[in-house]
């Protein structure tokens, strides 16, 4: 599967430049019929001007978000869950207010997209992705998040 990691005006969305990845940590909690796996990030916007972040991370199929969170301040802001359509038009009124939204979407059998806004020039933002999956046994496989450069 592939995935998206950039950043663009949110005036000119076709316009995509590189994403920065400051910080990546993944921690898995097993119990005994799941796995609950957390991913906290730090990205970069390396540009002077203020950008919108799009990131796509890849989620095994049979999993279910159960939190997003993005770092305002230093304090953790976390997420609500809307109805996909409902959940847009708050962040697009979000984002034209300029505050600080966060907006994951699952997206097909394997990923959820976040948007973020904003990444203000020169700036980190960090957000935290959750989700629990019911626990593979021997002889199965677990899918890891990961990232590669290139």
């Amino acid at each position: 599967m592939t995935g998206h990691f950039y950043s663009h005006d949110v005036s000119r969305p076709a316009e995509h430049e590189r994403l920065e990845l400051d910080e990546f940590h993944v921690s898995i909690e097993t119990s005994p019929g799941t796995l609950r796996t957390r991913i906290d990030a730090i990205i970069r916007n390396s540009s002077k001007a203020q950008r919108q972040a799009r990131i796509r991370v890849p989620i095994p199929a049979n999993a279910a978000v159960t939190e997003a969170v993005l770092f305002v301040g230093g304090k953790p802001m976390r997420g609500a869950f809307l109805e996909a359509n409902r959940a847009e038009q708050v962040y697009k009124s979000y984002t034209q207010r300029r505050r600080d939204p966060l907006l994951a979407v699952w997206d097909g059998p394997d990923g959820v997209d976040l948007q973020i806004f904003p990444v203000e020039g020169g700036k980190t933002r960090r957000f935290q992705l959750e989700w629990v999956e019911p626990r593979v046994f021997a002889g199965e496989a677990h899918t890891l998040p990961f990232l590669a450069r290139g």
